[in-house]
Parts: structure tokens; sequence; C-alpha cells
């Protein structure tokens, strides 16, 4: 069997995948300085899609909508990080079958120091290339996830998508 030539270290796809590797890991290495060294590439899209500010919690179905992943893929992460401690699962009061995601106060300084440590390493890009390359680089970005999603919508709605990361491991809880 022939074997695949190397993907293209030019190609728009590989660049954008590499950059979001890289930024993954600068903020994952931001959050385990701050204490938080539990949390995996795996956890981040249920914090990235679960706003400290939504007092009522979100329902796991809408948080899989948001992330684009499957809800059995969310479900599984929201569970290990309620083992962790950072988030509840509560069940629905206007609908008994449906899941609601809280982020318990673990999960609310996880999101601050976060936010915190993406505000640093905006801050060193903008040191690296330059503040205005930044800056362009972030409205040309949503200008073509914008354009992309209006040509595309069912691909990304696709539940055989879904963001790469590592499993999520077995949670212990901390004390």
């Amino acid at each position: 069997m022939p074997t695949q030539p190397p993907p293209r270290e030019d190609h728009l796809g590989q660049l954008l995948l590499r950059a979001w590797r890289l930024v993954v890991a600068d903020g994952l290495e931001q959050v385990h300085a701050a204490g938080f060294d539990d949390v995996t590439a795996g956890h981040l899209p249920l914090f990235a899609n679960l706003a400290a500010d939504e007092k009522n919690g979100v329902r796991l179905v809408d948080l899989a909508g948001r992330a684009q992943v499957s809800r059995q893929w969310m479900a599984r992460v929201a569970k290990d990080l309620e083992s962790l401690g950072y988030v509840r699962l509560e069940q629905d009061a206007d609908d008994q079958r449906a899941i609601r995601v809280r982020l318990d106060a673990r999960g609310r300084a996880f999101r601050a120091a976060a936010d915190k440590g993406m505000a640093r390493l905006v801050a060193k890009y903008a040191s690296d290339i330059g503040a205005t390359r930044v800056a362009a680089l972030h409205e040309t970005l949503a200008r073509l996830i914008n354009s992309l999603s209006e040509r595309a919508p069912a691909a990304v709605a696709d539940d055989s998508f879904t963001v790469p990361a590592r499993p999520v491991r077995k949670a212990q809880r901390r004390e």
C-alpha cells in the first residue's frame, strides 16, 4: 500500500489546525500554572460554551450544539467535569428528560483563570507579531467563519465532525 505524502506545511487547513493546537497548548499551560492541572483539551469545548454568568446553566443538548459535538460526547465531558468538581448536572425543571449543566465555584474560578490566561496570550501574540496583525487575524478569522457557516451549515452540524482533542481521562475528584 503506498504511503500518503506528508501534509503541505503551507496548506491553509494545516496552518489553521497547527495554530489551533498551539493556542490550546499555550492556554492549557496557563490554566495548569494557575492550579487547574486536571483540565485537559477535551474539557475545553464545554468551558468555551458555558458562560460563567449563565446562572441557570445550559441544557446539555444545547451545549453540544454550541460546541458542534454530539450530545453523547458532551455528556461524557460534563460527567467527567462534574466528578472533578467543576460543574453540576441537574435535571431541567421544565423538561424532566433534559439535563442542565451549571458551573460550580471551581468552574467559575477556572473560567476566570482561563480568561486572564487568554488575555495574557493575546498580549504575548501581539508582542510576537504586532497588535495590528493580531487584530487583523481576529477579524479575518471571524469573517471567514461567518462566510463558511452561511454556505455550509450542514457540514458543521454533522456529528461525525468533532473538535480534535485528547480523550477525557478518568476523573478523580479534588477535595
